[in-house]
């Protein structure tokens, strides 16, 4: 039970290496003229960034046997209004972000409270659940107006596709997640009970490919 205890934390902590893809991605995005360039794709690189520094604190602190929900918890609205930035950056004159920035509103009155009621070293699961329905909804209307914007039928060759459809099937899994969590907590022993959380890193492996590929779409005459 403890190799494969152990076994399932090496795996899931090797994952975490796929956060730098998207990095890389984006350093080639700069050093060739043959990709793609859109306004958006600055904040893109600073939301990664920010969730690859949360990650790091992450991994060392669990390493060092400290408890660390906290850096999870103080992130969360920061990297709240970092995605809001990238989103609404896909369109001319979007919508998205006032009606991301008026939804932070119910976000944030809900993570101060379960703040109060619960502390900073514990998970604050209600409003990771509202924040995923947010986002899920708003990562799905930008890729229906970019699939009506999309007038030669390479939908693949958007690179705002590539991170909405991430980010959405990213929210949508946080929300199955975060609806199950204390399921899994209260019916899974060990070591089933990280089975879940490997999941979780293997998709969030999966989706870090997807936001890699937003910076390597390439321009239209170089296709």
């Amino acid at each position: 039970m403890i190799d494969a205890t152990r076994a399932l934390l090496f795996t899931s902590r090797s994952l975490e290496l796929f956060y730098l893809v998207p990095l890389a991605s984006a350093w080639m995005n700069q050093r060739s003229i043959r990709y793609q360039r859109e306004p958006w794709m600055p904040a893109l690189v600073v939301t990664i960034a920010f969730n690859v520094l949360i990650r790091a604190v992450l991994l060392g602190t669990a390493m060092a046997g400290i408890r660390n929900h906290w850096v999870s918890n103080l992130a969360f609205l920061p990297n709240y209004l970092l995605m809001t930035w990238v989103i609404s950056g896909f369109r001319v004159n979007s919508r998205t972000r006032p009606a991301l920035l008026i939804a932070a509103l119910p976000v944030a009155a809900l993570a101060f409270w379960e703040a109060s009621q619960v502390g900073l070293n514990s998970v604050w699961n209600h409003s990771a659940t509202l924040a995923a329905v947010i986002f899920l909804v708003a990562t799905l209307v930008e890729i229906h107006q970019l699939f009506l914007l999309d007038t030669t039928g390479t939908l693949g060759s958007i690179p705002g596709f590539w991170v909405a459809t991430a980010w959405a099937l990213d929210n949508g899994i946080s929300l199955i997640f975060h609806s199950l969590f204390d399921f899994f907590l209260q019916t899974l022993s060990k070591p089933w009970i990280l089975v879940p959380w490997l999941v979780v890193f293997l998709l969030g492996a999966f989706f870090n490919l997807f936001l890699a590929r937003a910076f390597l779409c390439l321009k239209p005459q170089s296709s």
